[in-house]
């Protein structure tokens, strides 16, 4: 018989300022409800991270790292706050859904070239924001970048989300291979040394065009585990040498 999934408590119960809507997403490191701010007519996304020894280093580097980044295709950071159990990071909410989304409810399962074309401009235009204010993202991808609808656009606005791997200018050059397998670098990859943040995420702009045009990666899996196996050769020689 399946296991029956239990509800999950209501972190916000008897909160003084947000109060629960709905779940929108959950992952590997936490979930995303939609919520309202009592008493103002204004809902946000608020992403919740359970508190505790094995919180994710991530965690201090996405807050410190997003809430320096003011732009209208940047999903904007209202603040970070505390409960007993969770961190939780409250943003700006975007009703469209993920760019992946968006092109999966396609018939055809890709974009025309005008439609791909709106898109990528303006993910080009986050992407160097965030670059000239010295933040690389690090995992930029189809289900990071959301959607809204406003009046007078012939199609929705798109807005970069999710910084929780990203590097800041001031802290070390990047060097740690973090990011999603299908979107990353060969640099990323491949090498044990540092490398350009910067090219790297122009490089998964680079497959989210492709995905657009074509409904499909340009790597299939049989590549992808080509690509791994240096990686996994190069960890285990450094392992064996520090025996």
């Amino acid at each position: 018989m399946a296991r029956l999934l239990q509800p999950r408590p209501d972190p916000l119960k008897d909160h003084h300022k947000y109060e629960k809507v709905k779940d929108l997403n959950h992952g590997t490191f936490g979930f995303v409800q939609l919520c309202k701010i009592k008493n103002a007519n204004e809902i946000v996304a608020i992403k919740f991270l359970e508190r505790g020894p094995g919180q994710s280093k991530y965690v201090e580097t996405e807050v410190l790292n997003h809430r320096m980044l003011k732009h209208p295709h940047v999903v904007e950071f209202k603040e970070v706050f505390l409960t007993k159990d969770y961190i939780c990071i409250a943003m700006e909410y975007a009703d469209g859904g993920t760019l992946l989304k968006y092109i999966t409810r396609k018939t055809r399962g890709y974009l025309m070239e005008i439609e791909a074309r709106w898109f990528f401009q303006q993910l080009i235009i986050a992407l160097d924001y965030c670059h000239r204010k010295g933040v690389v993202n690090r995992d930029v991808k189809l289900e990071n970048t959301l959607l809204c609808s406003l009046p007078g656009l012939p199609l929705p606005l798109l807005k970069v989300c999710d910084f929780g791997y990203s590097k800041a200018h001031f802290m070390s050059a990047p060097k740690s291979k973090v990011g999603t397998l299908a979107y990353m670098a060969p640099e990323v990859i491949y090498t044990t040394e540092r490398y350009d943040g910067k090219m790297a995420d122009i490089w998964s702009c680079g497959v989210m065009l492709y995905v657009m045009l074509f409904g499909r990666y340009p790597f299939d899996a049989r590549e992808g585990a080509r690509l791994v196996e240096p990686m996994k050769a190069t960890a285990a020689a450094a392992a064996a040498a520090a025996a």
